[in-house]
């Protein structure tokens, strides 16, 4: 009842106080090729899992571009393989963690079937294994107004995710806006500077005194 009755749902992440209305999706996915066991001795006997997974990566390729910069589009990134066992065990299983960032109204569901429809004719196994939808408001809305006009910096979109499309989904009057800059998430000595973090605490003072009237 919170959330729905809520004025306004401001999600803090780091934005440079800027206000985003507009953020992508994140899908994580398990692919794994399969094979079978054999000693490295004799390779004939088996059939090794990791190049069949070198396979499925090369057919993805085009999904997998890496693009220039920002891009509204989907992209897809390996994140993490595994395969084998032992040194001298040809390997029966290899799996490959996929990262997929997607624009509204693109869904979790649609990106795995853009994959699976890449890799027809394959044999492999594929599993969701986390997703949060991509989200998107009106740039008009009376909470990022209020913030527009108690300070905030200009709009702006992210392609991260937040739980900001969970809130929407209850609440429309949601929006992104934190202290310190989105180049900086999951980058070695992350940091805030001091003085985002003071304005953050008067824009949020300021926004909470407005919201309440």
């Amino acid at each position: 009842p919170e959330v729905r009755m809520a004025k306004g749902i401001l999600v803090g992440e780091p934005t440079d106080l800027r206000v985003a209305w507009k953020e992508k999706g994140v899908s994580r996915l398990a692919l794994t090729a399969h094979g079978i066991a054999a000693h490295a001795s004799m390779p004939w006997k088996g059939d090794n899992a990791i190049m069949h997974m070198t396979h499925l990566l090369d057919r993805l390729a085009p999904m997998l571009r890496v693009p220039e910069g920002p891009t509204d589009d989907l992209t897809l990134v390996v994140s993490t393989i595994n395969g084998g066992t032992r040194n001298n065990i040809v390997p029966e299983r290899c799996e490959a963690q996929l990262n997929a960032r997607y624009p509204y109204p693109l869904t979790a569901r649609e990106v795995r079937e853009r994959i699976m429809r890449t890799l027809e004719g394959e044999t492999y196994d594929i599993v969701m294994q986390y997703e949060l939808p991509a989200f998107e408001t009106s740039p008009d809305t009376s909470l990022i107004q209020e913030l527009l006009a108690c300070g905030a910096g200009e709009l702006t979109t992210v392609p991260y995710a937040t739980e900001a499309a969970v809130y929407s989904a209850i609440n429309p009057l949601v929006a992104v806006c934190g202290p310190g800059s989105p180049g900086m998430a999951h980058t070695k000595d992350e940091y805030v500077e001091r003085y985002q973090l003071e304005s953050a605490y008067r824009l949020y003072c300021d926004l909470a005194r407005k919201l309440q009237g």
